[in-house]
């Protein structure tokens, strides 16, 4: 999204509300805020086209949220990280619920359109699913 496109424009390199790099993070990392300063996280990876791995982090007021996944063949293994002081509610994609391996921690909450969800606290946390 640039500021102007016209060619009598007195800017042609200048970001307006945002680029490329908000994607990256918010949709194929799955990185969003889902309370001010991100005291909550959600973390909805979206595994797009041939992509067989991503990763991305965030600097929040409670420290770094951090996400990065890797798809092989039947096989979704995803890395969530939730500072100090901060949940997050972490969706998988899944087949259902049982497909998932995950923490002991992880409070499975139900199965929303192909992802299972699950709610944590604080910590480094690996969820593994068979597709």
């Amino acid at each position: 999204m640039w500021e102007e496109w016209p060619a009598t424009s007195r800017s042609h390199d200048h970001a307006f509300l945002g680029t490329v790099d908000d994607w990256l993070y918010q949709r194929v990392a799955g990185i969003r805020p889902a309370a001010p300063g991100y005291a909550a996280v959600k973390i909805q990876p979206y595994p797009v086209g041939d992509l067989t791995t991503a990763s991305a982090h965030v600097d929040s007021p409670f420290g770094q949220v951090s996400s990065a996944w890797t798809r092989e063949p039947g096989r979704f293994t995803l890395r969530a990280g939730v500072p100090a002081g901060a949940t997050a509610e972490i969706f998988v994609p899944a087949r259902d619920g049982r497909a998932v391996q995950a923490p002991p921690d992880a409070r499975f909450e139900g199965m929303q359109s192909g992802y299972a969800v699950f709610r944590v606290g604080a910590g480094d946390h690996v969820f593994r699913s068979a597709r």
